[in-house]
């Protein structure tokens, strides 16, 4: 994810900045309850979250999203080996899926 932080004043601290960055992880962790939630309401039966990428390594933001959705969050062992392997996954069940008729 990426992003910045706009309206800081020449008489901003350290601390406004930390304050800032820490609102928008719970806001990120907000959303995704909001969709557990949503998925919950719709029949599924969401019980913990599995992340990779970049956002996995951050510590705090994972704790939020455990804490917020009340779920646990699994974190894979390689950040970077869980998103080629969940592509190269989606990719076999994408060619399993068609059929091809001659």
């Amino acid at each position: 994810m990426r992003g910045s932080i706009v309206d800081l004043e020449l008489e901003s601290f350290i601390v406004d900045l930390a304050r800032k960055y820490y609102l928008t992880l719970e806001a990120i962790a907000l959303q995704t309850r909001h969709i557990v939630e949503a998925l919950n309401t719709a029949g599924h039966h969401i019980t913990s979250l599995y992340m990779s990428g970049g956002q996995a390594k951050n510590v705090v933001m994972m704790q939020l999203f455990a804490d917020t959705c009340n779920i646990p969050v699994v974190l894979p062992k390689s950040h970077s080996e869980a998103v080629v392997l969940g592509a190269a996954m989606l990719g076999r069940i994408a060619v399993d899926g068609v059929k091809v008729r001659c």
